[in-house]
């Protein structure tokens, strides 16, 4: 689950599979998505994630709707895609792949991509992957924990100095908060209006902007004014990246 070992963990996975390499991406509910590659897939993921309608691919949503039991080659998840020609131009390399529900409500897509001139991924290695699964299943979920389990860490600390803090997923979901952000009355219960914290920015577009861009890495921090309703003083609430 240790971000900085996945990418030798993706290699040795993309050579199990005959490829030039693997890819975990992580797909939040709304808002960006992250994704850790192999050394030798790193530049090509990083050109392709730049490209504004990455989210959105027919390859992604396959995946992530599909591929939930198990490997699944993508030649299967496109009928009709391969005639023993490379695929799409758009698309210059075939992947294998699964997805891996996380306890954070994200979802994890784990694939093995080869060059389009290699053809698809040959059905005999499918069993191969399955055995793996297990494995990954457990690398994915357990870093989630891991970074659920930092988060209330960070919380809790900022609630010994004296600040406010929850940590909020990239779609803007409450995924914990602090004692002294809890007893506020300006703060939602968490789930309320998809988990947005303030009253004052319920369903705000503002809020969610600020969220956007922060967890993109646009900017590396944002703040903006939050209204009490308690004692109707300004507040200034900080929005960070928590990595």
């Amino acid at each position: 689950g240790t971000p900085e070992l996945w990418p030798d963990v993706l290699h040795c996975f993309g050579e199990t599979a005959h490829s030039d390499g693997g890819v975990l991406m992580v797909l939040p509910p709304a808002g960006t998505p992250r994704w850790i590659a192999s050394p030798a897939l790193e530049c090509r993921l990083r050109h392709h994630t730049d490209a504004a309608s990455w989210r959105g691919s027919g390859r992604t949503a396959q995946w992530r709707a599909l591929a939930h039991g198990g490997f699944v080659r993508d030649v299967d998840l496109l009928p009709g895609s391969y005639d023993g020609r490379s695929c799409r131009v758009d698309e210059p390399f075939w992947q294998v792949g699964t997805t891996i529900p996380l306890p954070t409500g994200d979802v994890a897509i784990v694939t093995a991509e080869r060059r389009a001139e290699a053809g698809p991924h040959e059905a005999g290695l499918l069993p191969r992957l399955e055995a793996l699964r297990p494995h990954l299943v457990r690398a994915c979920q357990l870093g989630a924990q891991f970074g659920s389990a930092r988060a209330r860490t960070t919380t809790t600390a900022l609630d010994r100095i004296g600040l406010p803090a929850a940590v909020l997923s990239a779609s803007g979901r409450v995924l914990t908060m602090n004692a002294r952000l809890q007893e506020r009355d300006e703060v939602l219960p968490s789930g309320q209006h998809g988990g947005l914290l303030f009253k004052s920015l319920a369903n705000s577009k503002l809020l969610q902007d600020a969220i956007a861009n922060v967890a993109a890495g646009r900017r590396a921090a944002q703040t903006m004014p939050v209204r009490s309703y308690s004692d109707h003083r300004a507040h200034i609430a900080h929005i960070l990246r928590f990595d």
